[in-house]
């Protein structure tokens, strides 16, 4: 024989009882299909036994939920490309699709109705359904498979069922919003007329309040404009140079703590009246920040520090001294005005109005690092025809006089152009801040911050351009 021979041991007898005994225990999953074994003999003579080779036997399935045949087709077609079958040939109601996982390679026919869904194995490779093993993957395998397909078949009618639900949800959604927005329309509106009720209480309020002040308004406007005439036609410092120097500008609150400040008031009685000093110092003038027009040497802090609680509509300075003296007074806001020889006899002279606030003067002197002995002279009274300052002995106190009345706020709003309608908000003011304020620019409902604030810190403030907020530092 051509067949190689080998010797026949006893261990090799009991081949054909396990494969029969395999047969057997398939039960309805296997199929037989004839198959030659090779037996060799101890002699060495080979003799061929027919077998039985196993398959699988095909899957079946009840169809439910399919209107026809042509949904239950279309739910194998989804059901194939999601377990990852190719169909690769259609007959009539027969489908052969293979499915190629790793190095398995199984080709199903599927035979389906509107009822039923039949898939019977065609070919394979790559796994033994000779086996128990084989056998257990091809249950899976359709199971999966029968699965996806019924899944497949019930999603029409879920998805149906689905939509309903949804578009009960949206109704109810849409009722419980339009529920929401009928309430909230209705808060709305009793709200608006709450709103209109309070707003016509205020303008009835509004309308007592400036029928009330018209009246004191319109009394007090002629004075008023007079007394913005001669206001206006009153000197500021007119004598000397002047410049804007941003970087001197003086703290107020740094000025009520210094002991040598001193502090004028209008009406003082020793008129005119004199504080001692020592001109000169060893800083030029161009280095302080002076305008160049500002001669002499000076010391770098001021001789003399004025606090003026409250304008004055004129004020006299002059500096008689020992040698020939220059003076340089530096405004609240920075504002530097300088003289030499106003006054005649080498005695500097600045006179003009003095608004409020802290002033810082310094003393210079010709000669370098040279110090000559110096009166600070302050006087509400004009010079006169020739007048020639000349030195004098300075007394040790100021006297001064009653403090003038307190302007009017409603006067200075109406001087400074504010509508008479924000009279109102001049009730419970500081006088002194709330003229300050005014004057220096800022819109009338500012006058809230004025209340309870010490004028001497509130008006120096806002003089130096600060804003009306800082004046909670002031009470």
């Amino acid at each position: 024989m051509s067949l190689r021979t080998r010797t026949l041991r006893p261990l090799a007898l009991v081949a054909l009882p396990f494969s029969l005994l395999a047969v057997s225990a398939g039960g309805c999953h296997r199929r037989a299909r004839t198959e030659t074994t090779v037996v060799t003999s101890a002699g060495g003579d080979s003799s061929y036994i027919q077998g039985a080779a196993l398959t699988p036997q095909p899957a079946t399935m009840v169809v439910t939920g399919a209107a026809d045949v042509a949904a239950v087709r279309s739910a194998i077609a989804r059901a194939l490309e999601q377990r990852r079958y190719v169909i690769e040939s259609e007959t009539g109601t027969r489908l052969v699709a293979r499915w190629s996982p790793r190095r398995v390679t199984l080709t199903v026919a599927i035979d389906y109705s509107p009822s039923q869904v039949s898939i019977s194995y065609v070919q394979s490779s790559g796994v033994d359904f000779g086996e128990d093993r084989g056998l257990r993957q091809w249950d899976g395998w359709m199971r999966q498979l029968t699965h996806q397909i019924q899944d497949e078949v019930a999603r029409p009618e879920r998805e149906r069922q689905e939509a309903i639900a949804h578009a009960e949800e949206q109704r109810r959604d849409d009722a419980r919003r339009h529920d929401e927005a009928q309430l909230q329309a209705q808060r709305e509106r009793i709200a608006a007329e709450e709103r209109g009720r309070e707003r016509d209480r205020q303008e009835r309020l509004e309308r007592e309040r400036l029928a009330t002040a018209r009246a004191q308004a319109e009394a007090d406007a002629q004075s008023a404009r007079a007394r913005a005439a001669e206001a206006q036609a009153r000197p500021r410092i007119d004598v000397g140079l002047h410049a804007s120097v941003g970087r001197l500008r003086y703290d107020a609150n740094e000025a009520r703590a210094l002991g040598t400040a001193l502090t004028v008031t209008a009406g003082f009685s020793s008129d005119p009246y004199f504080v001692d000093g020592t001109a000169g110092g060893p800083v030029p003038g161009r280095q302080m920040g002076f305008p160049a027009g500002c001669p002499g040497w000076f010391q770098a802090e001021p001789q003399h520090t004025l606090v003026l609680p409250y304008d004055m509509n004129y004020l006299r300075v002059e500096v008689p001294s020992d040698g020939d003296a220059t003076i340089a007074i530096v405004t609240p806001d920075g504002n530097v005005w300088c003289d030499d020889d106003s006054a005649g006899n080498l005695t500097p002279r600045l006179e003009g109005m003095f608004p409020a606030g802290v002033y810082r003067v310094y003393v210079g002197n010709y000669q370098r690092g040279s110090m000559v002995r110096h009166s600070l002279l302050l006087s509400e009274r004009g010079a006169g025809p020739g007048y020639v300052a000349g030195y004098a002995q300075a007394p040790q106190v100021v006297e001064p006089a009653a403090p003038p009345a307190p302007p009017n706020c409603r006067q200075v709003l109406i001087e400074v152009g504010q509508p008479s309608t924000s009279m109102m908000f001049c009730d419970g003011v500081e006088p002194y801040c709330a003229a300050a304020l005014l004057r220096a620019g800022h819109p009338a409902t500012s006058l809230m911050f004025c209340r309870d604030v010490d004028p001497q810190c509130a008006v120096p403030l806002l003089q130096s351009g600060r804003n009306p907020t800082e004046l909670q530092f002031c009470r």
